[in-house]
């Protein structure tokens, strides 16, 4: 399955549809036979589109964008490029994912320290 259609498949998910139809009506300027292409793998969703099945789907845009370049990609090194931002956000993400579990357990800890201790607030 292509990325558009994985996005359209969360999409329909997301409302409880279960025909392509009741997506194609939702989602901008996307028609049945448009729906039916990218299905095929012919063609792909537009960043509109891709952005608002994120938003209504509560995705990471940057993400999104980022796969569905991935997809579009016309040359291996464009590919490889969003692959690279790809990487770097999944990186970033895990980053501050460990420095928000750090922060919240320093902030654990010192609030059961004993009164007087130098991690006291």
């Amino acid at each position: 399955m292509n990325y558009s259609y994985k996005l359209v498949e969360i999409y329909k998910e997301t409302k409880g549809y279960s025909q392509d139809k009741q997506a194609a009506m939702d989602i901008p300027k996307l028609s049945k036979g448009v729906l039916a292409n990218i299905k095929a793998g012919t063609r792909h969703l537009t960043a509109e589109q891709a952005l608002f099945i994120a938003n209504e789907s509560g995705l990471n845009v940057e993400e999104v964008i980022i796969n569905l370049g991935i997809e579009k990609s016309k040359s291996e090194e464009e590919k490889s490029v969003y692959e690279s931002l790809a990487k770097k956000i999944k990186a970033a993400g895990h980053s501050a994912a460990m420095l928000l579990l750090a922060a919240g357990l320093v902030l654990g800890i010192a609030q059961n320290e004993p009164e007087g201790s130098l991690c006291a607030p």
